[in-house]
């Protein structure tokens, strides 16, 4: 299944925006080119994104909203919500996605499965011809294209297909997820030094798995992200503007408020606030780089709270804090992004109430085999200890949905 904003030769592309309802794509993206032509996949449908693929809630004005299988008044996630809410039914065996801000990790964290934010240029993309210096790819923020699946070894087959360099089994990410067991080197924080505020449920859930892979060898300890949010609100502003600024001049009725914030903020950013951004994203990343050398793996929540009411466009609070904006509450993710490091979002237990939570496991750029083992390695003891305490266990479909006139009868979900 492919992303709503993954182009699929002769089917409707208008990613969630009015003025592109009928539009149909005239061309395969990149990937879906990839898979098709270079893997033998087939490509049967699109799954719904925000428009855009602003945000990490699941709706749009074109096909309306993607509510949570595990509870439909809860949100899927965003962006690739569709993408991780069709595995959790069983519509979909393997999902696209994309991810700039959590956008793979979100979903995957609210709907129980497992999705994954590669290392830069592992996966093939739209735009991404240009080659760019050692220090550009540092200096620049990027979104990758990423695999979503039920559990790690399903996600580890389809990134061989993904990523064009596999070649032989020796080098695949499924040997990587079939790894024996070994000793993990954990650095594990909550919220980054009190930075990224999260939910306590989340947070206990979290810390208990982390502890299961590392065993004695858990470190507290995390990187000096305080200045993630001031590089991140003018890199993704910047980049963001110009993919999509001439949106604003063309018209402003089909597009979501938080999208038209977006979009404008890109266009008044000053460029000397852009280039002092680009220099501190790099020394972000190498001063991130330097704390992995002593961790085999970060581990953190993949979200700070659990699925939110799908009646509510994003996250207005975490705990005491309030959010800012729409993208704020998405900090444990967007942390990551800015380093250009691969991460993998997997499930790792249930609220009291039921709802899927997810913790998510952070490498050093390029060790995206060595995160697929310890992701494996973790789902084991997560599987492990749900059987053994009698709670369901992840990966295989959900048997029970809600029935239609249920899911009538609860709040509308937003839809501009």
């Amino acid at each position: 299944m492919a992303k709503a904003t993954h182009a699929v030769e002769g089917v409707p592309f208008s990613l969630g925006l009015l003025r592109h309802a009928s539009r149909v794509a005239a061309g395969n993206d990149p990937l879906v080119h990839h898979i098709e032509s270079k893997r033998g996949g087939v490509v049967y449908a699109t799954s719904n994104a925000p428009a855009l693929a602003m945000g990490g809630h699941t709706f749009n004005a074109v096909v309306g909203g993607t509510r949570n299988p595990h509870n439909p008044g809860r949100s899927a996630g965003g962006s690739s919500g569709g993408s991780a809410a069709a595995l959790a039914v069983g519509a979909a065996w393997l999902a696209m996605g994309s991810d700039l801000a959590g956008s793979c990790r979100t979903p995957a964290s609210f709907c129980g499965v497992v999705g994954m934010r590669p290392s830069p240029g592992v996966v093939p993309k739209a735009g991404s011809k240009q080659e760019l210096g050692e220090e550009e790819k540092l200096e620049t923020l990027r979104f990758e294209n990423g695999p979503l699946a039920r559990d790690v070894e399903d996600l580890a087959l389809f990134l061989d297909a993904m990523d064009p360099s596999v070649k032989s089994e020796e080098e695949s990410y499924q040997r990587a997820a079939d790894s024996p067991e070994r000793a993990w080197r954990v650095a594990w924080t909550a919220d980054f030094v009190g930075t990224a505020p999260v939910d306590a449920e989340v947070a206990r859930l979290c810390k208990q798995a982390a502890m299961w892979l590392a065993g004695d060898k858990i470190t507290l300890d995390a990187p000096d992200v305080s200045d993630a949010p001031r590089i991140h609100y003018v890199l993704r502003a910047h980049l963001l503007s110009n993919r999509h600024g001439s949106l604003v001049e063309e018209g402003m009725a089909d597009l979501p408020e938080e999208t038209l914030w977006q979009l404008q903020r890109g266009q008044t950013v000053p460029e000397s606030e852009i280039k002092w951004a680009r220099r501190a994203k790099a020394a972000y990343a190498m001063r991130f780089d330097a704390f992995m050398q002593g961790h085999d793996i970060l581990a953190c929540p993949a979200a700070p709270v659990p699925p939110f009411p799908a009646q509510e466009r994003w996250v207005r609070q975490v705990g005491d804090a309030q959010m800012s904006s729409y993208v704020e509450w998405l900090r444990h993710a967007y942390v990551v992004s800015l380093a250009d490091l691969p991460a993998i979002s997997l499930p790792c237990g249930w609220t009291d109430d039921g709802l899927p939570v997810g913790i998510q496991l952070v490498a050093r750029r390029g060790q995206d085999r060595l995160l697929i083992a310890a992701a494996a390695s973790l789902q084991r003891k997560v599987q492990k200890h749900m059987e053994a305490t009698g709670q369901r266990v992840f990966g295989s479909v959900l048997e029970k949905l809600e029935d239609a006139d249920h899911v009538k009868d609860l709040p509308p979900m937003p839809k501009l």
